[in-house]
């Protein structure tokens, strides 16, 4: 993963954490080919290395992501006819949503 604690990226970008990896997740991702948001996540995403978990929401869809290997916690859940995500199922359980998977 790129480092955060470098705060300048290899175009010279200004990173304005040490720590988020979401804000060095979205720097990939501008850097990515064009492309479908699919593939410039995929794109991104394979150059992370570490625990995370995000969703990204679109005017058409949402996005749940988490590291390969599950550090981060993401739910899924149905709530009637939609989709819903959380870090912990008890937040499911709190909307009375159905737990999916993880």
């Amino acid at each position: 993963m790129p480092n955060p604690a470098h705060r300048h990226g290899a175009r010279g970008r200004h990173l304005s954490s040490r720590t988020r990896i979401t804000e060095v997740i979205l720097h990939l991702l501008a850097r990515a080919p064009a492309g479908t948001l699919e593939q410039q996540l995929s794109h991104a995403l394979a150059q992370v290395t570490g625990a995370y978990s995000l969703t990204i929401l679109t005017p058409d869809a949402m996005y749940a992501v988490r590291d390969p290997s599950g550090f981060r916690p993401l739910s899924l859940g149905r709530l009637a006819d939609s989709w819903v995500v959380a870090s912990e199922t008890c937040a499911l359980d709190l909307i009375e949503a159905k737990f999916e998977r993880e």
